[in-house]
């Protein structure tokens, strides 16, 4: 049920996830308020700055395995961790969107996240068939997703890249290959 979903969200307390401060989705047209986070993603971090130092981004990771640490004592796991989702505050906090905790919308799907669900999502993830995965499996899956984030904010670029969806799986089909 979307309306527990989002009252399990609206409860957590965590430095580094952006908090669900109201909602409504009693009547049309529905809503959900967040705290506003004063800086920009992650990608729009490296774009103009490029690949951070070793020790940004040993904080950065600290920070993101931190709240996702919490997470998972709260029986809850992102599923969809990602640049796009993580921003960087004034005070060069990473903050993570909460909204791919949150299955609403999921129909909703546009090619741009679809590619960077590509880019990011573990195998076994991207190879499911739309059944919900045990919380083990989901837990190996947001890691494997960090390794990749990790990837991102040390070189400036994503390990599976192309200029389609079919160049990306086929990019991460020659990085598995034995």
């Amino acid at each position: 049920d979307i309306k527990a979903e989002i009252g399990a969200v609206s409860q957590l307390k965590h430095r580094n996830i952006i908090k669900l401060l109201g909602e409504s989705l009693d009547r049309f047209p529905f809503y959900v308020i967040c705290e506003f986070v004063n800086g920009p993603t992650l990608p729009e971090v490296l774009q103009k700055t490029g690949p951070r130092p070793a020790s940004q981004a040993i904080d950065w990771l600290f920070q993101l395995a931190d709240a996702l640490s919490y997470l998972r004592q709260k029986k809850i796991l992102h599923s969809n961790i990602r640049p796009s989702k993580i921003y960087i505050d004034e005070e060069q906090h990473v903050m993570i969107s909460p909204f791919d905790i949150i299955k609403a919308g999921k129909s909703e799907r546009t090619l741009g996240k679809f590619r960077e669900d590509c880019q990011y999502m573990s195998p076994e993830y991207l190879r499911g068939d739309g059944e919900p995965a045990s919380f083990q499996s989901m837990r190996s899956s947001d890691q494997f997703s960090i390794g990749l984030v990790a990837y991102k904010i040390m070189t400036g670029l994503d390990l599976f890249s192309g200029d389609s969806v079919m160049d990306i799986i086929a990019s991460r089909e020659l990085f598995f290959k034995d």
